[in-house]
């Protein structure tokens, strides 16, 4: 069997702290260069995507695409084992979050016992206004 070495690069350990600090968020690679500016780090998106791709590689990190005129978004998962979900996705700041709740479990199931259709977890994402943007 072949092991697979990963170098711990300055940056790679940079996009992977940024995604760690925020583990339950999706973000874009415009995100995270956007961060690393404001940190003062010189990152370009071409390395951001490098490193992004070998974490997903690896399994550390979910990409989410969600239509093709989209960008990617990504989320950092760690060791946790995938269980997919719905997501809800903000029309005003574009942010998306993963949505667990029993009630929308109870619709999935309706929908599958009493109209014969099956929801893609990973697919259904439901759109609207976040808080924030709703505050501002």
């Amino acid at each position: 069997m072949h092991e697979h070495h990963t170098y711990k690069t300055k940056q790679r350990q940079m996009v992977l702290d940024f995604l760690a600090a925020n583990r339950g968020r999706h973000v874009t690679i415009a995100d995270i260069a956007k961060h690393m500016e404001q940190m003062g780090e010189t990152i370009g998106t071409s390395t951001i995507y490098r490193q992004l791709n070998k974490l997903v590689e690896e399994g550390q990190v979910k990409r989410y695409v969600f239509s093709d005129s989209a960008a990617a978004s990504f989320e950092y998962i760690g060791e946790k084992e995938e269980t997919g979900g719905y997501h809800m996705k903000c029309k005003s700041c574009g942010g998306l979050v993963h949505l667990e709740c029993d009630l929308i479990e109870k619709l999935r199931s309706h929908v599958q016992e009493d109209h014969d259709f099956e929801l893609d977890l990973v697919q259904t994402v439901f759109y609207g206004t976040c808080s924030d943007c709703r505050r501002a």
